[in-house]
């Protein structure tokens, strides 16, 4: 692999860096902009940086036919559960 990819110069290594760690931290906000805090403690001290950017939070509901059980199926109701 490295012999394929040896046109990529230093360059393009930092700009795709850049817009990567530009698309996270956006990420970070939006999720901040959804609800301010998280039961998971990574994910609350990431967002943590933008609690205080917003005073109003973006209400979200997923429609009830998206929601799904989080059991893993056992033997042939996998089939029949994802179809269905």
């Amino acid at each position: 692999m490295q012999a394929a990819y040896t046109h990529v110069t230093p360059t393009m290594r930092e700009e795709l860096i850049t817009l990567l760690e530009r698309h996270w931290e956006e990420s970070l906000k939006a999720r901040a902009r959804m609800w301010p805090s998280s039961r998971l403690p990574i994910l609350d001290r990431l967002i943590g940086r933008y609690r205080h950017l917003y005073r109003t939070y973006i209400p979200i509901q997923a429609p009830g036919t998206l929601l799904r059980s989080h059991t893993v199926p056992r033997n042939d109701q996998r089939a029949r559960t994802l179809a269905g």
